[in-house]
């Protein structure tokens, strides 16, 4: 099953994206992610990434979405390759064209 992360450019944004999922603002239900450490395969301006399976991908985007402040703050990268080689792809930068 695919897996995704989310890094961020700070800090900051990493924590507030965090509460977002906890709470979505439009009182949806929270998101299932999981706080991990950067990879090291994926070039961030913060040591916190998110990580969710595919299945919530597009509920995490969305709620991240409504929250202005988090455009052009994060990047979304698709985990590829096997568990022998782990690899991780860009998808796409900031919440604009996810």
């Amino acid at each position: 099953m695919a897996s995704f992360v989310i890094a961020f450019d700070s800090t900051h944004a990493a924590i507030a994206a965090q509460e977002v999922l906890k709470k979505p603002p439009n009182g949806a239900d929270p998101v299932r992610f999981s706080v991990v450490s950067t990879p090291a395969e994926i070039s961030a301006g913060c040591g916190i990434s998110l990580s969710f399976e595919a299945e919530t991908r597009i509920n995490a985007l969305e709620t991240l979405a409504l929250i202005h402040e988090f455009y052009q703050l994060a990047s979304l990268y698709e985990r590829v390759g096997d568990a022998c080689e782990r690899r991780f792809e860009l998808l796409g930068g900031g919440l604009i064209g996810w």
